[in-house]
């Protein structure tokens, strides 16, 4: 109880010598009072300040954010450019494409295309069957007129749906060849399954028969 006592006492006079001290010297006061501002300042400017740095990372945070945005939408557009160039680099390629795999069966049209060559070859069509194709609604499963080589099936579009048709014509040996040659190249081509090739029954063995057994490939969108 005494130690706190004499404390309080020493406490007591070293509060009135400064208040002496503060009153008498015009330096001190100046100097304390001036000491107290800047505390007053300090402590108000961090108060006050804080919020405003705050702000300001969130606000850098978010510039950031949105620069990488900005960076992902800017590379889309490159993206598109070049994939438009590319497009209108390929247009004919496209258009080629897109008579070898047509949207929709159109086997009138493949089938005038095989007789036109036939014509233009000297080979006399003799016959042409086309499978029921669905014109419209949903398409059957395509299925294969024989069993084909693992070759075979790499070439054909697997996504496709196909006309299954066969044919045969006669004509020259020579005059076939070309025939069968050229529909191989055809722009919308045909798959062949099954071929053969025999001499005219009962003919002076000029002229032979080309029996032909394939599919033709389309998409339905």
């Amino acid at each position: 109880m005494a130690s706190l006592d004499q404390s309080y006492q020493l406490y007591k006079r070293y509060a009135k010598n400064l208040v002496l001290i503060y009153n008498k010297r015009q330096d001190v006061r100046t100097y304390i009072e001036l000491m107290l501002s800047l505390s007053v300042i300090v402590v108000f400017s961090i108060f006050a300040i804080k919020p405003t740095f705050i702000t300001i990372a969130e606000l850098q945070n978010e510039i950031k954010g949105k620069q990488e945005t900005l960076n992902l939408l800017l590379q889309k557009v490159d993206d598109l450019d070049t994939a438009q160039a590319l497009y209108i680099q390929n247009t004919n390629l496209i258009q080629l494409l897109d008579v070898a795999v047509p949207d929709g069966p159109h086997p009138t049209q493949h089938a005038r295309q095989i007789e036109g060559l036939a014509q233009t070859h000297s080979a006399q069509l003799v016959s042409m069957d086309i499978q029921r194709v669905t014109l419209l609604g949903a398409q059957a499963p395509a299925t294969q007129t024989q069993e084909i080589t693992p070759d075979q099936t790499d070439l054909y579009p697997t996504s496709a749906s196909s006309i299954e048709l066969s044919f045969s014509a006669q004509g020259r040996y020579e005059n076939v060849k070309e025939y069968i040659g050229t529909i191989q190249r055809m722009r919308r081509p045909v798959f062949i399954d099954k071929i053969s090739l025999q001499p005219e029954p009962e003919g002076t063995g000029e002229s032979v028969i080309l029996s032909v057994m394939g599919r033709t490939p389309f998409i339905i969108k």
